[in-house]
């Protein structure tokens, strides 16, 4: 440089005269003026910056052979200053001053070598010119040299020949050479031992020149060493140094001292904000730590599908740890659906990594067939790979398939040996009892008790249960109390409370009392699943006796009470005597109103005068003064400001709020011929209410044009808010979907919307057109969500309004929430005093709350969108002024006063002004009822999961997100509420109907809920329906609210139980107690006979007729009864002794031809409903073709008549009907029999009519069948040998057939019975469910406990089970055992063939009995103990189809006929 005159302090004078000077020099020849003018054009100091000049002077000064001129063009084409980027170029002026022993361009024609930039990558050519410029001191070319020596690039690979030319760099004060060198003394590279001293100083030498890298070494080096506190604080100090400087991993060590409180306080939240810092720059570790604070709930709300997107984020970017929890937690269904297919991407892409719990992982689903095929050769590959890094569990898992012969050309005990050692060298306790086993049998080894007792007392005395059972009996003590004794307290001793638990007594000796006492030795250990144990013993009466109180105790003595309020059973006694003896499990339907509610408010209503409030009355005021005092009891109970920002508009129900907030909403809608105009959006969370889903009716509008609607899932929405669109961002967001695609899981999720956006998903992402409205306003969109799923108790963020509004508005879109709250503030308080974070609209109904009044909800809405909400239709009482004749109206200022139209239910109101102070009166503050529920929801939730059959599967499929994972989501009032959904399920894994469930509780008394709930996307995601599985249900027949609750294998609903303020620890233990005594097996139901009294081992009896050689029975058999039922739902008539009865093509002759119907609706009328309908008796007297009608009252002193019915005639006890003539006067309708829709006629003569409307006190309608005469008895010719045609022009065509389930011919008609032509049952069978009833609670029957009542009273309660009960076509008398008829498969009765189609499915219709309509569960209970099938249906008698083309003419049966049977042969093992 000439003069050196580069020195910026200079003045700008001082500058210009010494350009001046080296101006007149460059003219006068001086190259190195020159080159300094350059360098002043390039700088901008002394002259004015110029790119082109300081080029031109660079390359005259270059021409002449001045180095530093060449090098610097060399850099203006290789960086591209003002010039077109040209390595070429650049490559020749750098190669120009390179050859003129100038070390900079010799280390960047390196450099150009290395990285292959404009010429061939060539390591070699690189070395040699790194090694040229590193000759002369040149320190990044030595730290070069040595980094290609370490990695082999262009030489052989030399870690000593690296490790002295990056110590020659760091001599040379290089900060990332002695960076380097530090790293390779910490790492022992090149040098013959580690050394951490030395290090230490490298590191401390480039952290003093400002490497950040290094700093944050030091840091990691005081941190791991943390021998004393001052290491940690040494360490935060030096991780802060690095962070300042921008180094990434050094602010993940900041977190990690904060997650850890090492060096600085402990604090989540702190660092929670340093991975997400770290995480927005793509660390990936940072990902991980971050998603672990979401899944454990550390320093934020916990929350597992934030913490799956996090994994997810972090797994792309090659996280090994994270790949594997992604895959980990997919199956288990947390934070997403199950989604076994992606779990095994996920797990194979951490295995490739060699992470060795991925690796048996991936083996693990081979071997055990989750979500691939069973495959057990590629289980064996993956786990070898995990097994050769030492992997007990896997070696464990690899002597199993040997001995199974899976995944191996056969089976191999001695391998299967030799990999059992290896485990049980680590500890493996499986192993151990399987060293054991293999030396008690001589599997592989020779046999050895010796070797046996020595293996299984090793994994005896770690708690294994199996090996101290084997012990003992292997010591020939099998049932001995003091050697059981001995381990018991070896366990006891060792602290393995689980131990104790598992073995209870059980696997040693059956003495309940004995298993009892040691589960309490585990409780008093703290283990939670032994107190479930302990209950279950007490409820159960094992050993002890039935003490259920004894069972509360044991739950209100342990952690998982912790918040439950004894008091409340002393208030339900006080408050809500209309629980007394009742299990109510169905809060989320409805919750109770107190009695002190209920008295409050009559007195009140009695006590004061109240009119309608539109009016300036003293009544009128006095209910105006009520509404607005309960107006600002709703803000002051949601914690509201009162103050202006918030008002209360009264509804009908929260349905009614949803509907006021759509139709006011300011929607921008698309018309029809601007496709390309921005629209609103409305955006709906998957497990909405069907009342939130009704908002997308407001979609379409043909007037008014459209707007766009999405339904989207949780991890979608928090995805977009972990990521949020920048203002001026066009990018599109990858859908949830796009990581994990739909698969057939567990409980999959349902697919999205079909409208659904590649973009923002609340946001509306339609750039075509303008942003804003016509008026230069805002587009709204609007996002709706549920604050509990009213399916399943699912809690969702309240945070995310305020999410959604700061990281999606714009300034051209804004977005509102709605919430609907009214699940959720069943028994949890909604805050909404921070005004700007909390949702623009909540809806509630207030009997969720208070359980009265029932007609009363709310919108809670800010006021500031008074101005936006608009308004159509308006009622009385909400404008200031209105004119008549022209379109001109004012409305009220206030919200409330604008859209509450017409009269208010004010006196509804008037009892929820009371209900806030007899809530307050009863529990002292609604905030107490969260803590009770969630410790009952806790207790109900584990005690359910305890259920399992005799094979270890479980009872309840109960739909809770993470189950499988154990986590402990339920229990957490921030992500559930007190609400469980489930199915149950069979031992062999069916299904069990929910119907069936439904029933039996109610017979128990115990109050729950079934089906759908209104929540569509909540049932398809859980019971894996999809759209398509909906429709065709639909077209099965199946609708909402209908019996049918399984079809195609998959349930159509499920089971919803949910608590409330008033419930307490009995109601959990009785609901308890009934599942576990009316659906759990007890052994296989496919393996074992439904009773175990079926067959016996009777000899197959040879038919005596020539014509019938295949019939074989176990005892003669004959018709008892022939039974026909008329009308449909009445009671039998039992044809005459001697009669013979034709046989028609829908049954027997006349048998539920009729039926009644409701007068209003059309709907038949049945038992279950109108158990008075068995009163009536239809008899068909054939020979003078007449239906006969009779009750067993006098009609003329019946009082129970509906209001609204005119009879005209008082005292006729009989009817006399035709039966060959159809209702001449008749309408004609349809009405649905069992689900199907069949055609009818009405009769339309009063007397018929109006006889069975007073009779049953319900305005009804005799109907017929239209079917042709059947009967063969009628005209001059007949004669009682006269067939019944089967030809089927003389029957007109059926509209019903045989039921899909039993074994029928497609096409096979039936008239109004409800599965089959004909059904059949045995006395003996009927005496089999006598004996069961009667042995019912200790041998006695219930009602036959009334030792009190009065003999005459005690008959008329009691239920004399006959055969009369079941309703059967055909009884049979004869057999030698209860239930022959199970096997049968063909009978001949008399000359007639039936088919036997298969067992029938009873419901709780056989509670009635039939002479006094009284009823009566136990008949129901002792089938339902007794009689299940193995798909969980409870059934008793048989189903049969006659067989015309194997039967003799004429067609008829007759009492007394003998019955031929064919039956299954089967062996039975007892």
């Amino acid at each position: 440089m000439a003069n050196g005159t580069d020195n910026v302090s200079l003045t700008a004078q001082e500058l210009t005269a010494i350009a001046e000077r080296e101006l007149k020099a460059a003219r006068q020849g001086d190259m190195d003026a020159l080159f300094s003018i350059g360098r002043r054009y390039h700088t901008g100091l002394g002259l004015p910056q110029d790119y082109s000049k300081a080029a031109q002077c660079y390359t005259r000064a270059a021409q002449h052979g001045h180095r530093a001129a060449r090098y610097n063009m060399g850099l203006l084409y290789f960086r591209g200053t003002d010039f077109s980027q040209d390595y070429t170029k650049a490559m020749e002026w750098l190669l120009l001053a390179a050859h003129q022993e100038y070390p900079d361009p010799q280390h960047d024609v390196g450099f150009i070598f290395l990285h292959g930039l404009g010429v061939p990558k060539d390591f070699q050519k690189a070395m040699q010119w790194f090694l040229k410029a590193a000759r002369q001191r040149h320190a990044l070319s030595q730290l070069q040299v040595g980094i290609l020596f370490a990695r082999g690039e262009g030489v052989l690979e030399d870690l000593e020949e690296a490790f002295k030319w990056v110590l020659k760099a760091a001599k040379n004060g290089y900060a990332e050479a002695q960076y380097q060198l530090g790293f390779m003394y910490e790492s022992g590279l090149g040098i013959p031992a580690a050394n951490r001293t030395k290090a230490l100083q490298w590191y401390s030498m480039a952290a003093d020149k400002g490497h950040p890298s290094a700093m944050c070494r030091l840091g990691r080096f005081f941190f791991h060493r943390g021998g004393c506190i001052e290491d940690y604080v040494r360490a935060m100090k030096w991780f802060l140094k690095a962070v300042n400087r921008g180094h990434l991993e050094a602010l993940v060590q900041v977190g990690n001292c904060f997650f850890k409180g090492l060096g600085i306080n402990q604090d989540y939240p702190w660092a929670k904000t340093r991975y997400h810092l770290a995480t927005n720059q793509g660390h990936a570790e940072a990902q991980f730590q971050l998603a672990n604070c979401f899944a454990k709930g550390l320093g934020v709300t916990q929350n597992y599908a934030s913490a799956l997107v996090n994994y997810r984020q972090a797994a792309h970017q090659g996280h090994f740890n994270a790949q594997y929890k992604v895959g980990y937690l997919l199956p288990n269904g947390v934070g997403s659906p199950k989604d076994y297919h992606q779990a095994m991407e996920w797990f194979i892409k951490a295995a490739k990594q060699g992470f060795v719990e991925a690796l048996y992982e991936v083996g693990r689903m081979y071997d055990d067939g989750l979500g691939v095929p069973t495959l057990s050769a590629m289980a064996m590959e993956w786990y070898l790979q995990a097994a050769a890094k030492g992997y007990p569990q896997v070696q464990f898992r690899i002597g199993r398939l040997y001995c199974l012969g899976r995944g191996v050309e056969e089976r191999d005990y001695v391998a299967a040996m030799g990999w059992f050692l290896k485990a049980a060298d680590q500890g493996h306790i499986g192993s151990q009892y399987r060293i054991g086993v293999q030396y008690q049998f001589g599997l592989g080894v020779e046999r050895s008790d010796e070797s046996a007792v020595y293996w299984y007392r090793i994994a005896a005395e770690k708690g294994h249960v199996m090996a101290r059972t084997s012990l003992d009996k292997l010591e020939n003590f099998p049932k001995d109390e003091a050697r059981a004794m001995e381990w018991f307290l070896r366990a006891e001793e060792q602290g393995y409370a689980e131990s104790l638990l598992a073995i209870g007594g059980r696997d040693v000796f059956v003495d309940f009392a004995r298993a009892f006492d040691w589960y309490l030795k585990a409780v008093e250990q703290g283990d939670v699943e032994s107190r479930v144990e302990v209950g279950q013993y007490f409820r159960d009466g094992n050993g002890i006796g039935k003490n259920r109180t004894r069972a509360k105790n044991d739950f209100l003595n342990s952690k998982a009470s912790a918040g439950y309020n004894p008091d409340v059973e002393i208030i339900r006694k006080e408050q809500y005597p209309q629980l007394k003896d009742a299990v109510y499990l169905d809060h989320a339907g409805a919750t109770l109103p107190s009695q002190h509610h209920l008295q409050q408010f009559t007195a009140n209503l009695t006590n004061n005068l109240y009119a309608n409030p539109h009016s300036k009355s003293p009544s009128s005021q006095a209910a105006s003064a009520r509404v607005d005092s309960a107006r600002q009891k709703v803000l002051e109970h949601f914690k509201a400001s009162i103050h202006g920002e918030w008002d209360v508009i009264f509804t009908a129900n929260a349905t009614a709020g949803i509907k006021l907030v759509g139709e006011a909403f300011p929607w921008t809608r698309r018309s029809a011929t601007s496709n390309g105009t921005r629209a609103s959006k409305l955006t709906i969370l998957r497990e909405a209410h069907t009342s939130l889903v009704g908002l997308r009716g407001i979609a379409h509008d043909d007037d008014r044009g459209e707007i766009d609607v999405e339904t989207i899932q949780q991890c979608q929405l928090e995805q977009q808010l972990e990521t949020p669109l920048k203002k001026d961002d066009k990018t599109p967001l990858k859908h949830c979907r796009d990581h994990a695609p739909t698969q057939t899981t567990a409980h999959p999720s349902p697919p999205l919307s079909p409208n659904v956006s590649t973009h923002h998903l609340v946001m509306n992402d339609n750039d075509n057109d303008s942003d804003t409205t016509d008026g230069g306003e805002p587009i709204y969109n609007l996002f709706a969500y549920p604050a509990q799923c009213n399916f399943g108790g699912r809690r969702f963020p309240l945070t995310w309004p305020a999410q959604i509004k700061d990281r999606l508005d714009t300034p051209t879109q804004k977005n509102l929430v709605l919430l609907d709250a009214a699940s959720y503030v069943m028994t949890a308080e909604l805050d909404l005093s921070d005004h700007a974070s909390s949702p623009d609209f909540i809806v509630v109904s207030f009997y969720k709350m208070f359980g009265f009044p029932t007609g009363l909800g709310a919108v809670i809405v800010k006021t500031e969108l008074a101005d936006k909400l608009r308004k159509s239709y308006f009622g009385g009482g909400t404008v200031s002024a209105i004119a008549s004749d022209e379109s001109w109206q004012v409305y009220r200022t206030s919200l409330h006063g604008r859209f509450e139209d017409g009269t208010l239910n004010f006196l509804d109101i008037v009892a929820l002004d009371l209900a806030f102070d007899s809530m307050r009166e009863i529990y002292g503050s609604y905030s107490n009822i969260s803590p009770h529920v969630t410790a009952l929801h806790r207790l109900l939730y584990q005690s359910m999961r305890s259920i399992k059959h005799y094979n270890g599967a479980s009872l309840c499929d109960i739909y809770v997100e993470g189950m499988d994972s154990g986590s402990e989501l339920v229990g957490n009032p921030e992500m559930y509420g007190p609400i469980l959904n489930f199915n149950l399920k069979r031992s062999n894994g069916q299904w069990i109907g929910y119907g069936d469930v439904e029933r039996l509780a109610s017979m128990k008394d115990i109050h729950l809920r079934t089906g759908g709930f209104c929540n569509p996307g909540s049932m398809q995601r859980w019971l894996d329906l999809s759209a398509e599985d909906v429709k065709n249900n639909l077209e099965a027949g199946h609708v909402c609210w209908d019996d049918t609750d399984i079809l195609n294998g998959k349930p159509t609903g499920s089971i919803r139980v949910s608590l409330g303020a008033m419930s307490t620890a009995d109601d959990v233990e009785s609901f308890i107690a009934f599942l576990k005594e009316y659906f759990i097996d007890t052994s296989d139901p496919d393996a074992v006979t439904p009773t175990v009294d079926l067959i016996g081992e009777t000899e197959e009896l040879d038919a005596t007729s020539e014509d019938y050689p295949d019939f074989i029975s176990s005892a003669p058999v004959q018709a008892h009864s022939v039974i026909i039922y008329p009308i449909k739902s009445c009671r039998g008539y039992k044809i005459p002794q001697g009669q013979s009865w034709p046989i028609a093509p829908h049954g027997l002759l006349y048998d539920r031809e009729w039926m009644l119907v409701d007068e209003v609706s059309g709907a038949a009328l049945t038992q279950k409903r109108f158990p008075r309908m068995c009163m009536i008796r239809a008899e068909v007297l054939l020979n003078q073709n007449l239906l006969v009608v009779e009750s067993d009252e006098d009609l003329s002193s019946s009082t129970n008549v509906s209001d609204g019915l005119k009879i005209s005639i008082t005292g006729q006890k009989k009817l006399y009907i035709s039966l060959d003539e159809m209702p001449t006067q008749a309408a004609k309708s349809s009405s649905r029999v069992c689900g199907d829709c069949t055609a009818v006629v009405h009769y339309t003569a009063p007397e018929i009519n109006e006889w069975f409307s007073r009779f049953l006190g319900k305005p009804c309608r005799l109907a017929r069948q239209p079917v042709a005469s059947q009967n063969p008895h009628q005209g001059a010719a007949a004669s009682s040998s006269k067939t019944v045609s089967t030809d089927s022009a003389a029957v007109s065509p059926s509209s019903r057939f045989v039921k899909s389930h039993l074994n029928a011919p497609e096409g096979a008609p039936i008239l109004l019975s409800n599965e089959s032509p004909f059904l059949l049952i045995a006395d003996k069978s009927v005496e089999r469910v006598r004996d069961w009833v009667d042995q019912q609670d200790d041998g006695q029957g219930a009602v036959r406990r009334m030792a009190n009542l009065a003999e005459d009273l005690d008959k008329k309660l009691r239920h004399e089970l006959t055969s009369d009960s079941f309703r059967a076509n055909f009884v049979t008398k004869g057999q030698q055992n209860g239930f022959e008829e199970d096997h049968w498969t063909r009978i001949q009765v008399g000359k007639q063939v039936f088919d036997i189609l298969g067992p029938c499915r009873r419901c709780h219709m056989v509670t009635i009995d039939q002479l006094t309509a009284m009823k009566n569960t136990d008949v129901f209970l002792a089938l339902s103990k007794n009689r299940k099938s193995a798909g969980g249906q409870i059934f008793f008698g048989m189903h049969m189809l006659h067989r015309p083309d194997l039967s003799v003419a004429p067609y008829e049966v007759k009492v007394g006929d003998m019955i031929r049977t064919r039956r299954r042969v089967c062996s039975h093992s007892h």
